[in-house]
């Protein structure tokens, strides 16, 4: 099945998450160390709030992922492909 009724396109959806209507007391961080200032927002249909996007590369050392540039680099993973990599 096709869901193709009321498509949903990122600038509808930025637009309707612009204003914050606060429905909580509590605060999150952006990063560890930041100040907890991210409030929880909501609407009557959804609760949304908004963060920042780290990228984490464990389990693949290279030259832009490894202990040098990623203090809390692990080698491998909890999970491993079907030929044993992480």
């Amino acid at each position: 099945m096709v869901w193709r009724e009321n498509p949903v396109r990122a600038t509808d959806l930025l637009a309707k998450a612009r204003d914050c209507a606060s429905v909580s007391r509590g605060r999150y961080r952006s990063d560890n160390g930041a100040p907890a200032k991210i409030p929880v927002c909501g609407t009557p249909d959804a609760v949304f709030w908004k963060a920042d996007m780290d990228i984490d590369c464990d389990g693949r050392p290279g030259p832009r992922c490894n202990r040098r540039t990623d203090p809390h680099f692990a080698a491998a993973t909890a999970y491993a492909q079907s030929d044993g990599r992480p």
